[in-house]
């Protein structure tokens, strides 16, 4: 029997390669934006920290100007932070969705050619297994024009 060979296996193989490449590329990028998710949720739990443990806000608590203009100076700075952070996340959000992207047309074009391959391994299969009974066929012919040659000079 003929061993099946498919004409596009380079194709597929450099398909199947940029699918991998591009599903690194988009674990990376996926990566880079839940770390960036992550310090932005950390900047708001210290800016909420910070603003509980305001002056005032525990009973028979001094206020010192100074360390309230600190405070609130780091308040300031905290804020600035959390602005740059979200944009920041917006920015890999955005790299993380053009990675996916670029991640499924891979993976359609890889697609593509492995139904090529499944298409012509089917008609291969079935050209082999006519080819075979036909074989088969023709071997039960010759058997049945022996058995009856030898039947007829019996007689």
């Amino acid at each position: 029997m003929q061993k099946f060979k498919f004409r596009l296996e380079t194709v597929l193989h450099a398909r199947q390669t940029a699918e991998d490449f591009a599903e690194k590329a988009f674990s990376t990028a996926y990566g880079k934006w839940v770390l960036e998710k992550e310090k932005l949720t950390q900047l708001d739990m210290e800016f909420q920290k910070t603003v509980a443990e305001r002056p005032g806000s525990r009973a028979g608590e001094r206020f010192d100007p100074a360390d309230i203009f600190a405070r609130e100076r780091y308040l300031e700075t905290i804020m600035a932070a959390q602005e740059q952070q979200r944009r920041y996340v917006e920015t890999a959000r955005m790299l993380a969705e053009e990675q996916r992207m670029q991640l499924l047309a891979a993976k359609q074009a890889r697609e593509a050619v492995s139904t090529l391959k499944d298409r012509d391994l089917a008609a291969h299969t079935y050209k082999m297994q006519q080819i075979e009974q036909n074989n088969l066929d023709e071997k039960a012919a010759q058997q049945h024009i022996q058995k009856m040659n030898q039947d007829s000079s019996l007689f």
